[in-house]
């Protein structure tokens, strides 16, 4: 196996944001259509130590076939600000590497997470931003590569919060792409998710074809004029989940309001197949703050605890 580069980038910000909250290191990948997957880790050391940001959300863009540009941001609820960067990575032309870029976010926070009015949410577009005081300058990277961005320290605490970015073209089904710095476990059913392996939509027969893959505890999609749903392999308390749909094989399929949803993945749903029971949840409130249009009218992600999606600190 090659060895993988590990480039240490130190930035500190030091008092700028109030540290609270819980630590709990969260990961998440983004898919290009160009291939080229942007995977980020979060991770607070000390482990066990309380202090944290809020919740992490990742979203892309991709400006050219060579080019894509993934969007970070972290929230303070308590203190309505937020800190993100933006991560551009450029395949080199004829090569297995990347140029990589961290560059200020480039989108406000209402457009990274989007919109939701559900319950004491908070109106993203009161936060105040906050950035890096300076930005490394540009790394190559080989395929699989990782690099390390120090991006807040406790003084008082020593605490430190990094992220840890990979990038890689390489096929990788629905895995941890970051295994090699987690110690071995005891599976859980904290460890079992779900798949939107580049779905197709159905909505009474009429077909939608997207291009990229999320994998979570629980996985969502939203369509332009329909509201969003949001699927579980079990009961979420405090949410208004029905075990109204059905997982077979590589297909999720329920109805609502009288119309029949189907998505039809690339690979099964869950595991290695079957047929299970699937609580769904409705969630009209929630508006993407992206142009979608008649052509692309669907957003889909995933996280690993629902009150990640909806910020209720």
């Amino acid at each position: 196996m090659r060895n993988r580069q590990i480039i240490n980038i130190s930035l500190v910000l030091a008092c700028i944001l109030s540290l609270y909250g819980i630590a709990e290191a969260q990961s998440g990948s983004i898919g290009f259509p160009n291939g080229i997957t942007v995977a980020i880790k979060t991770e607070i050391i000390p482990s066990n130590n309380s202090d944290s940001l809020g919740n992490g959300y990742s979203t892309g863009t991709t400006s050219s076939n060579n080019i894509c540009i993934a969007h970070r941001a972290m929230t303070d609820s308590r203190n309505k600000i937020y800190f993100g960067y933006d991560v551009v990575v450029e395949k080199l032309a004829d090569t297995e590497k990347f140029l990589v870029t961290i560059k200020p976010l480039s989108k406000p926070l209402d457009q990274i997470i989007g919109r939701n009015t559900v319950g004491n949410n908070p109106d993203y577009t009161k936060f105040t931003a906050r950035s890096l005081p300076k930005y490394p300058d540009a790394v190559i990277l080989d395929d699989g590569d990782t690099l390390t961005l120090d991006i807040l320290e406790n003084p008082q605490t020593l605490a430190k919060i990094s992220d840890i970015i990979k990038v890689t073209s390489k096929p990788q089904k629905f895995g941890n792409y970051f295994s090699e710095r987690e110690k071995a476990k005891d599976f859980t059913i904290d460890e079992v998710n779900l798949h939107l392996d580049t779905p197709q939509f159905s909505i009474n027969g009429e077909k939608i074809q997207t291009g990229s893959s999320v994998s979570g505890n629980l996985i969502w999609f939203y369509l332009l004029g329909k509201g969003r749903f949001i699927f579980s392999f079990s009961p979420q308390p405090g949410y208004e989940f029905q075990k109204t749909g059905v997982i077979l094989d590589n297909k999720i399929m329920f109805e609502h309001n009288g119309e029949r949803f189907e998505l039809i993945n690339k690979s099964p749903v869950l595991g290695s197949g079957g047929k299970w029971n699937l609580w769904v949840m409705f969630d009209p409130n929630y508006r993407s703050s992206y142009k979608l249009t008649v052509d692309a009218p669907y957003q889909f992600g995933a996280v690993n605890k629902i009150d990640h999606l909806f910020d209720n600190k």
